[in-house]
């Protein structure tokens, strides 16, 4: 029995919580040409789970045949540990294409905006 396999590629991420997330996706068609995105749009997500009602967003550009992705820091410092993402286009038809889609999974930040310098700072801030 033949099997047509539609799913999109698997990409899982290994990301820093706290850190500014950047991926450039190149888009190609099945003979690896360049893939014209020229009237498309795009969108990504990460989810706790796939079924999460929350999501954080990505920003997400669309060159001639490449999707720019960002996920800023003030966005990566609140997600899960363990998470789910995509990427999607959609053609000017309103065709949807997931390309890429997987596991995340987040190390905690150690630095954070707010440091203490030394003993003194730490006694007046307790008191």
């Amino acid at each position: 029995m033949a099997v047509i396999d539609a799913r999109p590629m698997t990409v899982d991420l290994n990301v820093y919580a706290g850190d500014d997330l950047k991926l450039h996706l190149e888009v190609t068609d099945d003979a690896g040409a360049p893939f014209d995105l020229t009237g498309y749009t795009a969108e990504a997500q990460i989810r706790a789970s796939a079924d999460a009602p929350a999501a954080l967003a990505f920003t997400a550009t669309v060159l001639a045949n490449a999707v720019d992705l960002v996920l800023p820091t003030a966005i990566s410092t609140t997600m899960p540990i363990k998470a789910v993402w995509d990427v999607q286009v959609v053609s000017a038809a309103g065709a949807v294409t997931t390309l890429a889609a997987g596991k995340v999974t987040v190390t905690p930040e150690v630095t954070r905006a707010q440091v203490v310098a030394d003993d003194t700072a730490r006694a007046g801030a307790a008191r």
